[in-house]
């Protein structure tokens, strides 16, 4: 695949998009589901990136082998292959996830057990 991208930063960013997909409901990609009321669009996704990126990765794929590779398979090898540009370990990954067709943007801001905190607590709390 001859998609690569400048901005070492994006590891960084792909990561939390990974997690935040991964903490409300599991490795399924419904972060992706671009809809009013859905994870995308809850508080604590105000500041994830890495959607572009994920969308041109998936519309390169659809190319070559259409309706083949999950949403949930591109943003977990996706988000593999960024971190180890910048020096993060590999790990293997087995492929097959389905991609989730929910998603919430209430769920996503309670997050598992709350755990998930938006850009809307100052430094002083983050430090506590």
């Amino acid at each position: 695949m001859a998609i690569k991208y400048a901005d070492y930063t994006i590891a960084a960013g792909l990561i939390r998009l990974f997690f935040h997909d991964f903490a409300v409901g599991g490795c399924d990609a419904s972060i992706l589901i671009d809809a009013p009321g859905s994870d995308k669009y809850a508080r604590s996704s105000k500041t994830l990136r890495g959607f572009r990126l994920i969308e041109a990765i998936k519309t390169e794929l659809e190319e070559h082998c259409p309706r083949t590779v999950s949403c949930a398979d591109i943003l977990t090898a996706a988000t593999r292959d960024v971190s180890r540009e910048v020096g993060v370990g590999y790990w293997p990954l087995k492929f097959g996830r389905k991609d989730g067709n929910h998603s919430n943007a209430a769920a996503a801001d309670q997050g598992r057990a709350g755990k998930i905190r938006g850009p809307v607590r100052n430094l002083k709390w983050g430090i506590s």
